[in-house]
């Protein structure tokens, strides 16, 4: 009976201690989210950040620069 309940009590500790490294690692990923979100709210009224966010979300350029594309040739 006692070997019985040992083991069936190492067996939740396995399950449980699984279940612990999941949540802690997925807390993890969320605040380097959370943290990145934050940076991203922060920078928004830098014009440094707003022209760069223009540049890469809707290929926009600057007055005065030059776009330039390049294709594969096949």
């Amino acid at each position: 009976m006692y070997l019985r309940a040992m083991k069936k009590k190492k067996q939740v500790l396995e399950v449980l201690k699984c279940q612990l490294y999941a949540l802690q690692s997925e807390k993890q990923f969320l605040l380097e989210e959370k943290e990145d979100l934050q940076l991203q709210i922060n920078s928004q009224k830098d014009p440094a950040w707003i022209e760069l966010t223009l540049m890469k979300g809707l290929g926009l350029v600057p007055e005065g620069q030059l776009k330039v594309y390049f294709t594969k040739d096949e």
